[in-house]
């Protein structure tokens, strides 16, 4: 009887890797907001030397070191949801390891929250100008933001996480464009070496 009970116990053992229905990473930064308008100062583009960790700051928030374009932001998190290969945001020593690992991960949310230094919510603006810009750029400010993404799939690739923020990121600062999202996609064998780098990781935590 007890080896008996010994094996349903075995048999209804939980097993994170097997049974987990849903995880979710939430990683946050602080940037200052980048307007395209050309009517705002210089300062407006400036970065890491203007924002600093305030009093009640807690230890997992990156200082981002420039100015990201929000409405690009959102667009390059909703271009990212969905079921997608995402070798190329894969950890290169877990690439190199079998060129046959699947990576094809289904990310159920890809979103994030922005709220002042004061706590206070800010809604996306989805309205945008012919050329691409959110139309109320003009009534924005080159404030500083705080960032919260949230990532949800039922299981992530070893830095997949922090090299997917940090591809949003090159995209809202302007060194890289929605037209690559595609490209990082569709990686072929021989690209998959390159991938793309991680951010730091003291801004990430998970839940299961």
């Amino acid at each position: 009887n007890n080896n008996n009970n010994n094996n349903n116990n075995d048999n209804n053992r939980f097993e994170p890797r097997e049974n987990v229905k849903l995880k979710r990473y939430t990683y946050r930064i602080r940037y200052r907001n980048k307007i395209t308008n050309a009517k705002e100062p210089p300062i407006c583009n400036s970065g890491i030397n203007t924002i600093r960790h305030v009093m009640y700051d807690t230890p997992d928030i990156w200082i981002c070191p420039w100015s990201l374009d929000e409405h690009l932001m959102k667009k390059a998190c909703d271009a990212l949801t969905g079921t997608f290969d995402f070798t190329a945001f894969v950890h290169r020593s877990e690439r190199k390891k079998s060129k046959d690992n699947n990576n094809v991960i289904q990310l159920q949310k890809f979103s994030f929250v922005k709220r002042t230094l004061d706590g206070d919510d800010i809604e996306n603006d989805d309205d945008e100008n012919d050329n691409g810009t959110a139309k109320n750029d003009e009534k924005q400010s080159s404030t500083v933001r705080t960032v919260k993404f949230t990532l949800e799939a039922k299981g992530f690739r070893r830095y997949m996480v922090r090299n997917l923020i940090g591809f949003v990121i090159d995209i809202s600062r302007g060194v890289k464009s929605l037209s690559d999202i595609p490209i990082a996609l569709n990686v072929s064998k021989e690209e998959e070496e390159e991938g793309y780098d991680t951010i730091p990781n003291e801004s990430t935590t998970i839940q299961n």
